[in-house]
């Protein structure tokens, strides 16, 4: 993803998903050898924000009027 990208993962999911959504706090706890975000683990949120990933998943993706994600993901 980073090398795709050419930002770290924290920072691409701030932009894409928890500015947008209102998300305090996040942090990505891991780095691999190589420096990179370990994207299988250590996303750390608060309990209100992880709950609005359920209402994400819940609105076919869309958060207060605006498409996040695509409805078929």
């Amino acid at each position: 993803m980073q090398l795709a990208t050419h930002e770290t993962l924290l920072d691409f999911g701030t932009q894409a998903l928890f500015d947008p959504m209102g998300f305090e706090n996040e942090q990505w706890m891991h780095l691999d050898s190589a420096g990179y975000d370990n994207a299988s683990y250590g996303l750390r949120l608060r309990p209100i924000d992880v709950q609005k990933f359920g209402m994400l998943f819940l609105n076919n993706g869309c958060w207060s009027g605006q498409q996040l994600i695509w409805n078929e993901w």
